[in-house]
């Protein structure tokens, strides 16, 4: 598991992109680089599961930069950051925290 500095460094590109909107909230950033890492290993584990299954992973190959496209556009316009806490998650499941 990458740190949080190290998955920043990382979709540094993507989160900073010229010509996407730009994320101001540094909370927004943190959370976005979170949610293109779980999308990034949930799409090279379905490519697995294709793989084993027959020959779709080629099929499904083309998607990947389309869903990591969708995921950096709309994330940040949710309108739970406003009137929630959001709370990245490093798995499919784990602890939630609230005050």
């Amino acid at each position: 598991m990458l740190t949080e500095s190290q998955l920043m460094e990382k979709w540094n590109p993507v989160l900073n992109h010229p010509e996407l909107p730009a994320i101001e909230s540094f909370h927004k950033k943190r959370t976005m680089a979170v949610m293109l890492e779980n999308q990034e290993q949930s799409m090279a584990q379905e490519k697995q599961m294709l793989q084993e299954a027959g020959n779709y992973a080629s099929q499904a190959a083309n998607y990947d930069p389309i869903l990591i496209g969708l995921v950096r556009r709309s994330m940040p316009q949710l309108i739970a950051y406003d009137i929630c806490g959001v709370q990245p998650m490093s798995g499919p499941s784990g602890l939630i925290f609230a005050m």
